[in-house]
C-alpha cells in the first residue's frame, strides 16, 4: 500500500509516517516513481507506534519494544525481564520530566502576571490560556520536519508527537498491542490533558460518541481534522449560537484565513478538504457579498414556491413507492436508495433543471467527495469532474434556457444589470443547491425511518394521534443533525469564548451540530433518546441558524412531511432487515446517515 492508504487506515498524517522513517520505525520500499510503498503488517505497526508514542514512551524505547511486540508469545515470555527494565527506566525518566514540566508552567505563570517582558507594549497583554498556547506552538516548531537534515531536538518531542497523533482514548487504543503489554505501559502518565486537540475520526465511524466527548471538553475544543489541521469544534447550542450570529465570525477563507493562503498555498493544493474552502458561493461568502448572493438564491425558496412543489413532490413520492413494492416482493428493499436518495435528488433536480444523463454522474461524483476517504490527489479528480458537469450544465441552459433555477441565475449571470453574479460564483452556487438540496433531505428521511422502525413505542404514538409527523421530523433534526459536523468558519477578531478560552483572530472553527442536537443544558439529561413528544423537540439548530440558516429548510421539511405518512401508511407492517446496531453510518464525519437502509416491506405477512 501507499502512503495514503497507510495514513488513511491509521488515522495518521504523511508527516507522522516520514517522521517514524526518519526513526526507523517504518522500512518502506521504494519505488523508481518516487511513491513510497508499505506492507500490509505496517499497518498494525503503525497503530501500535501512536499507542505508544501516546502513553509517553521515547521513539529509542519504542525502537527496542516493537520487536518484542512481534514475537510469538513464548519468545515474549524469554525476554519479559529485558522489557519489564526498559520500562521501569521509562516510568523514572517520564516522572522526571512531568515533574520538570510542572516547574516550568509554575515559572511561566508567575511571568504571565508580568507580561510586558514577553510582549511588545502596542498588543494587549494575553491571558494564560493564549500564552501557553503561543508557548505551545512555539515547542511544536522543534519537531522534526521532512527535509529537514538535522532536526532540533528536545525533551518535549515525544509528548508533541504524542498530542499531535492522539486519536482515541487509550484504553480503545490499548488491544492493537496484543498479549500483556498493555498492562506494562505506565499509562498514568499519557498525555489526556484537554488541551491536547482530539484527532476527529474522518470516517465518522461514531459520530454521536464523538460528539459527547467533544462536549466533554468544553463548549470549544481543538480538534484535529485529516491532514493534520487544527481547528476549534464548538459544541455547546448558547455557544454555536453566539457565534452564529457574530459578525465577528465568517466562513470567507479566502479574507479571514491566514492558513488558506489565499487559495494559493499547500492546503488549497494539496488538502483533501480543500473544496469545502474553495467554493465561492453564499455558504463560503461573508457580510454584503453574503448578502447578494443569498437574495439570489432565497427567492425560489419562499414558503409560497414550496408549498407549490407539494403536488409534484406528491406525485414523485407516490410512484416511487409504487417501484419500492414491486422490488420488495419477497426480498430487502434499500429504502436509503430507493426512497430517502431518490426523493429530494429527484426533486432539486427539476427545480435546477438539471437533465437525467448529466444527474446520475454528478450525484455519483458528488457521493465519492462527501464521503471520501481517499488521498487529496483523488479529492481534486472528483471536484474536477463535478465542476466539469456543471460547466457542461450551464452550457446546455445557455442555449436551451428552462423555467428553472439554473436558467434563472444564467440570466442573472449574463444581465449586465443585474447582481454582478461571477462565473465561478455561479458554478459552485448551482453546485451547492444541488448538494445541500439533496444530500440534507435524504439523511433526514434516512434517521426517521431508521429510528422509527428503532423505536416502535415512538411510532405508535404517531399512529394513535398522539404524535405528529411534523414531530417526528423535528426530534430526528434534533438527535440526527444531517450535518453532523460543518466545516468552516474563521474568527475575524479574538473571541473570548470563556474567562478560560479564547479563539484567536485567524483560527478556524467547525460546528458541532450533532453534539448541539443532545445538548443536555437544553434537552435534559436524557437528551440522547428518541423522543417524539419531547417539549424541547423544535429547539435544535439541525440546518443551521443566523445569516447562514438552509434556505432550503423548508422543502426539506415538506418533502419528509409527504414522504413519511405515505410510506408507513403504504407499508404498516415495515421492519428492517437488519439489526438497529448492524447499520454501517455512512464513510463521513459530515455527513450523517447510513451506507444502507434495508427494510422488509411485511407484504407476505399482509397478505396473511
Amino acid at each position: 500500500m501507499r502512503i495514503g492508504e497507510l495514513s488513511r487506515r491509521t488515522d495518521t498524517t504523511h508527516r507522522a509516517l516520514r517522521y517514524y522513517e526518519e526513526q526507523g520505525l517504518l522500512r518502506p520500499l521504494r519505488r523508481p516513481s518516487g511513491y513510497r510503498e508499505y506492507a500490509e503488517a505496517d499497518v498494525l505497526t503503525v497503530r501500535r507506534i501512536r499507542v505508544l508514542l501516546a502513553a509517553g514512551l521515547s521513539t529509542a524505547t519504542i525502537s527496542d519494544v516493537l520487536p518484542w511486540l512481534a514475537m510469538e508469545r513464548v519468545n515474549q515470555a524469554e525476554h519479559r525481564p529485558e522489557l519489564l527494565a526498559i520500562l521501569d527506566g521509562e516510568r523514572t525518566r517520564i516522572s522526571s520530566e512531568m515533574s520538570e514540566l510542572g516547574s516550568a508552567l509554575a515559572m511561566l505563570d508567575s511571568v504571565i502576571e508580568t507580561p510586558h517582558r514577553l510582549q511588545s507594549p502596542e498588543r494587549p497583554p494575553a491571558g494564560p490560556t493564549r500564552f501557553r498556547r503561543s508557548l505551545e506552538r512555539t515547542a511544536e516548531s522543534s519537531l522534526p520536519r521532512p527535509g529537514n537534515s538535522r532536526p532540533r531536538r528536545g525533551a518535549y518531542e515525544e509528548r508533541l508527537v504524542s498530542r499531535q497523533l492522539q486519536v482515541r482514548p487509550y484504553a480503545e487504543q490499548a488491544p492493537v498491542l496484543s498479549g500483556e503489554f498493555s498492562s506494562l505501559i505506565p499509562w498514568e502518565s499519557a498525555m489526556t490533558s484537554k488541551s491536547c486537540p482530539y484527532a476527529m475520526d474522518p470516517a465518522g465511524r461514531d459520530i454521536q460518541g464523538e460528539a459527547a466527548l467533544l462536549r466533554e471538553r468544553g463548549p470549544a475544543t481543538q480538534v484535529e481534522l485529516p491532514g493534520g489541521v487544527v481547528v476549534w469544534a464548538v459544541t455547546d447550542t448558547a455557544l454555536t449560537k453566539r457565534l452564529l450570529t457574530d459578525p465577528r465570525v465568517s466562513r470567507d477563507a479566502y479574507r479571514h484565513w491566514p492558513a488558506w493562503e489565499n487559495g494559493e498555498g499547500e492546503l488549497a493544493k494539496n488538502w483533501s478538504m480543500a473544496m469545502w474552502m474553495a467554493d465561492r458561493n453564499m455558504i463560503t461568502a461573508y457580510g454584503d457579498e453574503h448578502r447578494r448572493l443569498r437574495k439570489l438564491v432565497a427567492k425560489a425558496f419562499t414558503a409560497r414556491r414550496t408549498q407549490a412543489l407539494r403536488p409534484r413532490i406528491e406525485a414523485i413520492t407516490a410512484a416511487l413507492l409504487d417501484e419500492i413494492e414491486t422490488k420488495g416482493q419477497g426480498q430487502p428493499v434499500d429504502l436509503r436508495v430507493e426512497l430517502a436518495y431518490a426523493l429530494p435528488t429527484q426533486v432539486i433536480s427539476e427545480l435546477l433543471g438539471v437533465p437525467d444523463r448529466i444527474r446520475d454522474e454528478l450525484l455519483a461524483v458528488i457521493g465519492a467527495w462527501m464521503t471520501s476517504q481517499d488521498s487529496a490527489e483523488d479529492t481534486a479528480r472528483y471536484a474536477m469532474r463535478g465542476y466539469e458537469l456543471l460547466v457542461e450544465l450551464i452550457a446546455v441552459k445557455r442555449t436551451e434556457p428552462a423555467d428553472d433555477l439554473v436558467s434563472a441565475l444564467i440570466s442573472a449571470r449574463d444581465d449586465e444589470a443585474g447582481a454582478g453574479l461571477s462565473e465561478q460564483e455561479l458554478v459552485d452556487t448551482v453546485l451547492l443547491m444541488f448538494t445541500a438540496g439533496h444530500e440534507t433531505t435524504a439523511n433526514l428521511l434516512d434517521q426517521a425511518v431508521h429510528t422509527l422502525l428503532s423505536h416502535p413505542d415512538q411510532l405508535e404514538l404517531v399512529r394513535s394521534g398522539k404524535a405528529s409527523w411534523e414531530d417526528v421530523i423535528e426530534e430526528t433534526l434534533r438527535l440526527e443533525a444531517p450535518f453532523a459536523n460543518l466545516p468552516m468558519r474563521y474568527a475575524v477578531e479574538d473571541i473570548e469564548v470563556s474567562d478560560e478560552v479564547t479563539i484567536p483572530k485567524g483560527d478556524a472553527i467547525i460546528i458541532s451540530f450533532a453534539a448541539s442536537g443532545r445538548d443536555p443544558l437544553v434537552h435534559g439529561e436524557d437528551a440522547d433518546r428518541f423522543d417524539v413528544t419531547r417539549a424541547t423537540r423544535r429547539d435544535h439548530i439541525g440546518f443551521g441558524h443566523g445569516v447562514h440558516f438552509c434556505v432550503g429548510a423548508p422543502l426539506a421539511r415538506l418533502e419528509a412531511e409527504i414522504a413519511l405518512p405515505a410510506l408507513f401508511e403504504r407499508f404498516p407492517r415495515l421492519s428492517l432487515a437488519k439489526p438497529a446496531d448492524e447499520l454501517l453510518p455512512l464513510e463521513s464525519f459530515i455527513s450523517n446517515g447510513h451506507q444502507e437502509l434495508p427494510v422488509d416491506l411485511g407484504l407476505t405477512a399482509a397478505r396473511a
